[in-house]
């Protein structure tokens, strides 16, 4: 499965943002034989397969969809982002809010055995997982924006520094590949 996500990062250009987005995902990555460090088995930065231009999908070198912060796309990239975040979440609560909590809890309080043999339990238990990594702001693939500035899925940080005067950020899409 493929997710696209934005990586806010300051630079002075646009390959350097790029630049700089590629090591730190290589970087959260570790070693080649140690790749589940992060949520992501391999990624292509510049867009991959949502990369505007045709032929450019998998070239891990391709700029052009970077985003300045004076560009209109970096707005367009900021909305969307909080739109797909919005969606997950709400998907997130909808189906946490079809588990009978009262009766989850009489499981788990009436098992012997522990959680570990109570698949039903752990599958509910799943519902709120996914909606306490949406409301605490963990990145994953339902984040949809990452500041590599902040450490960040909140856009506030860097609507905050921009609104304050900062400069020379970049929006940089990266096609995570989970």
């Amino acid at each position: 499965m493929h997710v696209i996500q934005y990586i806010a990062v300051k630079s002075d250009t646009a390959q350097n943002a790029h630049s700089s987005v590629k090591h730190f995902l290589e970087e959260q990555m570790g070693q080649v034989e140690y790749v589940h460090n992060t949520w992501y088995d391999w990624f292509v930065v510049g867009g991959g397969r949502w990369a505007t231009e045709d032929g450019n999908q998998y070239n891990d070198d391709y700029i052009d969809d970077v985003a300045p912060q004076d560009d209109p796309r970096f707005q367009g990239y900021i909305d969307q982002a909080h739109k797909w975040k919005l969606e997950a979440t709400m998907d997130d609560l909808k189906y946490a809010r079809k588990v009978d909590v009262a009766a989850l809890l009489d499981k788990i309080e009436n098992d012997q055995e522990g959680l570990y043999p109570m698949y039903a339990v752990t599958t509910e238990l799943y519902a709120f997982y996914c909606l306490y990594k949406q409301l605490s702001g963990m990145w994953g693939p339902d984040s949809f924006y990452f500041d590599m500035e902040h450490d960040s899925t909140n856009l506030a940080h860097m609507k905050n520094a921009i609104d304050k005067g900062d400069k020379d950020w970049y929006l940089v899409p990266v096609d995570f590949h989970i």
